[in-house]
């Protein structure tokens, strides 16, 4: 967190530098009024080591800055799983209330009757094109509804869910054919505002009822990502999927995407690699954005 001289967290001594400013409410804070009374002792020794900032009422200008373009949270979480010069095929699904799943295309791929849509990559420069950056760079993608969420719909608790999955084989298929939106109305990967969930047949044991849930979503994150390859993207596959948001801590459910992935591959191909990602926080992924140069 920046500090001020004075000790107290200070945003705007952070943005504008080493000038000696600080905010009004921070000062006021840190009790130091307008008129500025004798310090005695210890307090005015520091006073004359380190000068008091001088004081800008709020929304008063400081100093010119010069603004760069920024970007959406998911494109940030992006950044943040893989860093700033991914490969090709690098995929992020992120698991929340719902899936949205992302990949590094050389391709700009969009449907808006798929929910497919497309952002310009800043050029980092690719593992698959060079340390120039002169190839184009797309980060590919859409939102289902499918997600997380309709496992809280359905009272499963975190308890519930961690030992049910313990359970749960992940090479055997479940029988059930889940299609688990948690309402009416689908985006991605076909937007379908009519869409019905499909939750039944309920099977007679709770773990069972989470199989079909798990493998109903896994189907729709391959789903998805088989729509980018029909639509153009180059590489037409993920390379690697790395996983953010809370399902992504489920590793028997890690294990049963990959496998489900693993359709979209022939025999001896390689790829579809499923694993957590390191880090997950679009903070950090708008960090190494701000800290690039793309003059």
């Amino acid at each position: 967190t920046p500090v001020s001289r004075t000790g107290c967290p200070s945003l705007l001594g952070a943005a504008v530098g080493p000038r000696g400013e600080d905010g009004d409410s921070v000062r006021r804070r840190a009790g130091r009024p307008d008129v500025r009374p004798p310090r005695p002792g210890r307090v005015a020794r520091r006073a004359v080591r380190r000068p008091v900032e001088r004081r800008r009422d709020a929304a008063r200008y400081v100093v010119e800055r010069r603004p760069r373009g920024g970007t959406t949270d998911s494109n940030a979480a992006f950044l943040a799983a893989r860093g700033p010069r991914p490969e090709y095929g690098t995929a992020v699904t992120s698991l929340g209330s719902t899936l949205a799943i992302k990949m590094l295309s050389r391709t700009f791929v969009e449907d808006a009757s798929r929910g497919v849509y497309s952002h310009r990559f800043p050029r980092f420069g690719t593992g698959g094109g060079g340390d120039d950056g002169e190839e184009e760079a797309w980060l590919i993608g859409g939102a289902s509804n499918v997600g997380c969420a309709v496992l809280r719909q359905e009272d499963f608790s975190d308890d519930e869910l961690a030992s049910l999955s313990a359970g749960i084989d992940p090479d055997v298929p479940s029988p059930l054919s889940y299609y688990p939106l948690p309402g009416v109305g689908e985006r991605f990967p076909v937007a379908d505002s009519a869409r019905e969930p499909v939750l039944e047949p309920r099977p007679g044991s709770r773990g069972e009822y989470l199989h079909g849930i798990l493998q109903g979503i896994s189907d729709v994150e391959r789903d998805g990502y088989r729509a980018l390859g029909d639509l153009g993207s180059d590489p037409a596959r993920p390379a690697v999927v790395l996983s953010c948001g809370g399902g992504a801590r489920n590793d028997m459910w890690l294990r049963m995407r990959e496998r489900r992935m693993g359709v979209l591959y022939g025999d001896g191909d390689r790829g579809g690699e499923v694993r957590r990602a390191d880090n997950t926080e679009a903070s950090y992924g708008a960090a190494l954005l701000a800290a690039a140069s793309f003059e």
